[in-house]
């Protein structure tokens, strides 16, 4: 629903809830600097219906997928293979990192780097 930031909004909407017991000493403070009761209130309950109306306008059209609803073989499938642009990356860096699985370098006690122990 969110793309990548589901976990962005997930974190807020956690926090929004550990955070809701600080809301009422932060009523009683507006409250003491001299805002009328009925004030406050009209406005948490605008704010209150904001959220529905905004709950009820980004309603998704259709259900979240369970983990028992995905097939995964769909997502291994669909998966991009690389371009001819990345290809050429990978082959420049092998050139210019050497392979090492095939290397005949020696190492400096005259070993083969194949036989050397790890």
């Amino acid at each position: 629903m969110f793309g990548s930031l589901s976990s962005t909004i997930l974190s807020l909407m956690i926090g929004s809830y550990a955070s809701s017991a600080v809301t009422f000493p932060g009523v009683k403070l507006i409250y003491d600097a001299g805002v009328s009761f009925s004030v406050i209130m009209w406005v948490w309950a605008g704010l209150a219906g904001f959220v529905f109306f905004n709950c009820f306008l980004n309603w998704p059209t259709e259900g979240f997928p369970t983990p028992d609803e995905v097939d995964y073989s769909k997502i291994l499938t669909l998966q991009e293979t690389p371009s001819s642009d990345q290809k050429i990356v990978a082959e420049r860096l092998s050139e210019k990192n050497g392979d090492i699985r095939h290397s005949t370098e020696k190492l400096p006690n005259g070993t083969d780097f194949d036989s050397a122990p790890s």
